[in-house]
């Protein structure tokens, strides 16, 4: 998932994220993972996620594993 960097700040992601959110819920999934780039963390904290690792390189940019245990569900 990605936000246009002049778009962002809108709202857009936490829409996106929670429609693919919902998606993979009603799909059955029980746990959703991202990497995140590290900057991105406290999007992703404040919707629920939390760091599962250390951080790490990912196409020269750092990432961190997030995971959104079972039943945490945004609006």
């Amino acid at each position: 998932m990605a936000v246009e960097s002049t778009l962002r700040r809108q709202g857009i992601g936490a829409r996106i994220l929670g429609f693919l959110e919902r998606r993979a819920r009603r799909g059955g999934v029980a746990q959703v993972a991202v990497h995140a780039e590290t900057y991105g963390r406290p999007f992703y904290e404040r919707r629920g996620y939390i760091a599962d690792g250390q951080p790490f390189m990912e196409v020269d940019i750092g990432h961190m594993r997030m995971v959104k245990p079972s039943g945490v569900v945004n609006p």
